[in-house]
């Protein structure tokens, strides 16, 4: 063998043993690949559905397809959702994922009937309502996180921004989340006595009544508004109003200043801020849960919790505007957005 056929032969030796490393990487590679169905209560226009899948991402890494199917129910009409189901359940078995999600509320109870009976992982997030009430007890393959709006906290600092508060009013739509967090946190009672504080709560489904109670509150009493879901509201003729619309609207007309409960809520033309919730802090923990069971930990071990106990989230713009100025305890430990 001539010198310059040794060297043709090193060098394709050399190549093969390069392409089988990339064959044996790529394999790897695809066994460790995990499919991921994420089915959204809502749409992914919507910013809670944003941020809590920005938090699974970030929580994920590489190495994860994530597929998604849009309930669309916060924009259509109640008799449409089971309909919506059937088509999560179909468009599930055609991708055969080896794992799902079910974002918020509805997703979970018209979901869940189709998947006990399965053996495929179930994570829940954003969930309100007690699971047992959507037919989950001691589910082997389902777990998740719960999601708990803060009343008494985002409530109770308000006393120290706006000096001399007595009077709140929380505005909420008629939604599924909405009608949960009246029946749990308010006992469906529309009045309850907190820290000094009465706090009144407002559960609607025109975009014609919310507008009426935001231009009426200050006449009728209150000293500021706690802003809660809007994205289910409809105009005189039934159709949904855009969130961006009510929110604007909203920010540019109450007469007292506006809080929140959501990080979505919060911002320039929106509202001041509050202690407040995030998507992504859900997505992220849920993250958690989803590679602990790629890792070999059975759902049925792993315990349902309760999500992130919220931050302190302000818009600079909205503070300048009503001349507020937080206190220190709060300036200290919160996020400013314009």
């Amino acid at each position: 063998m001539t010198t310059d056929q040794l060297l043709h032969a090193r060098k394709f030796i050399s190549m093969s043993f390069i392409g089988l490393i990339l064959v044996f990487n790529n394999q790897a590679i695809a066994q460790d690949f995990r499919s991921i169905f994420i089915i959204e209560s809502y749409h992914l226009g919507y910013d809670w559905d944003k941020s809590y899948i920005n938090g699974l991402k970030e929580a994920l890494g590489s190495h994860y397809q994530l597929s998604r199917f849009e309930m669309d129910t916060k924009r259509l009409p109640k008799h449409r959702f089971k309909q919506q189901a059937e088509k999560a359940w179909q468009t599930y078995q055609s991708l055969q994922p080896d794992l799902v999600v079910l974002a918020d509320d509805n997703a979970l109870n018209y979901m869940a009937p189709y998947f006990v009976d399965t053996n495929i992982p179930v994570v829940y997030l954003g969930i309100n309502n007690n699971p047992r009430e959507y037919g989950l007890h001691n589910q082997q393959n389902f777990t998740g996180i719960l999601e708990r709006p803060l009343l008494k906290r985002s409530t109770q600092f308000i006393k120290d921004i706006v000096p001399g508060s007595k009077k709140l009013l929380i505005l909420f739509d008629s939604g599924t989340t909405s009608t949960v967090i009246k029946e749990e946190a308010f006992k469906n009672q529309n009045r309850i006595h907190i820290s000094g504080l009465d706090i009144e709560l407002r559960t609607l489904s025109r975009q014609s009544q919310w507008r009426q109670q935001i231009l009426s509150s200050k006449d009728n009493g209150y000293d500021a508004i706690i802003l809660g879901l809007y994205q289910t509201l409809a105009d005189e003729q039934g159709n949904n109003v855009s969130d961006a619309q009510v929110i604007k609207w909203t920010s540019e007309n109450s007469p007292l200043p506006l809080f929140a409960f959501w990080s979505f809520t919060v911002g320039e033309n929106k509202a001041i801020g509050g202690f407040v919730l995030d998507g992504k802090d859900q997505g992220k923990e849920a993250g958690n849960i989803i590679k602990s069971i790629f890792s070999g930990t059975p759902p049925y071990t792993i315990l349902p919790i309760t999500g992130a106990s919220g931050n302190f989230i302000f818009s600079t713009s909205q503070l300048q505007r009503w001349n507020l100025i937080l206190p220190e305890y709060i300036a200290h430990q919160a996020t400013f957005l314009p």
